[in-house]
């Protein structure tokens, strides 16, 4: 969801979709595709907070034929335009590796993504100096094996994170040097409760 709660990225049968309404309280309209990234199987849409860049996933996307998901990415100059052209996030995708779930921070300059290139499905971490750069310093997060990123609060701080059909949210503590996760239940999760 946008963050005035006006627009509502989501994937339905394979699409990419986007439903709109006029105040926060309102219904919402009937989704519609976002035809220009639907070209094959979409899934699990994540933008930047401004709605400029976008990132999803695809197991079909030409190129990345080994039947793995694999993130890509559009942008585009206003939030009302259509995305621009697709583009595989190579700097990030493995063949041969599962990468999902790519999620951006408010400002676009950092991406939290699961991948499977280490044996087992686990969280990473990659950032840009600029909005238009190629992700790079590629870290894997300590977070246990088996979670995937869901997605980032817009001020950086806070992670929900799936682990089969449970989610669960984890928060960011700054140390010295680096940036741990508070421990809730798990090593540092705490599950959702509806």
């Amino acid at each position: 969801t946008s963050v005035d709660g006006l627009r509502m990225y989501y994937s339905q049968r394979i699409n990419l979709m986007l439903a709109t309404r006029s105040t926060t309280t309102a219904q919402w309209s009937a989704g519609t595709p976002i035809s220009e990234l639907n070209p094959v199987f979409t899934d699990m849409p994540r933008l930047s907070a401004d709605e400029l860049s976008i990132v999803f996933q695809s197991c079909q996307m030409p190129g990345y034929n080994d039947n793995n998901y694999h993130m890509f990415t559009a942008k585009r100059s206003d939030k009302d335009d259509d995305f621009g052209t697709i583009r595989a996030l190579s700097e990030l995708n493995m063949l041969g590796a599962t990468d999902i779930g790519g999620s951006l921070t408010a400002d676009g300059l950092k991406i939290y993504f699961a991948s499977d290139r280490s044996g087992q499905l686990r969280v990473y971490q990659a950032t840009r100096a600029n909005y238009d750069d190629p992700f790079g310093s590629l870290q894997m997060l300590n977070i246990p094996a088996g979670y995937s990123c869901s997605s980032i609060s817009n001020d950086g701080k806070t992670m929900l994170l799936t682990n089969s059909w449970n989610i669960y949210e984890s928060h960011f503590i700054p140390e010295p040097a680096t940036l741990a996760l508070i421990a809730l239940g798990l090593p540092f999760l705490r599950k959702k409760t509806a």
